[in-house]
């Protein structure tokens, strides 16, 4: 990730929690929906852990 600025937010394109590289975002804007998902943020936070617990794939 080097010098890049990320930002892990829900993606409603995908339906998952992403990360997103700052320098790539347009534009944004805030809205009136609220997201109510903090179990889904853990779950998630527990995966991207596990994840860079694992041995990076050579091959």
């Amino acid at each position: 990730w080097g010098q890049t600025w990320t930002l892990g937010a829900w993606c409603e394109l995908r339906g998952d929690f992403r990360s997103f590289r700052l320098d790539r975002i347009a534009s944004s804007s805030t809205l009136d929906a609220h997201f109510d998902g903090a179990g889904m943020l853990a779950r998630y936070l527990r995966s991207v852990r596990q994840q860079d617990d694992e041995p990076a794939a050579t091959g």
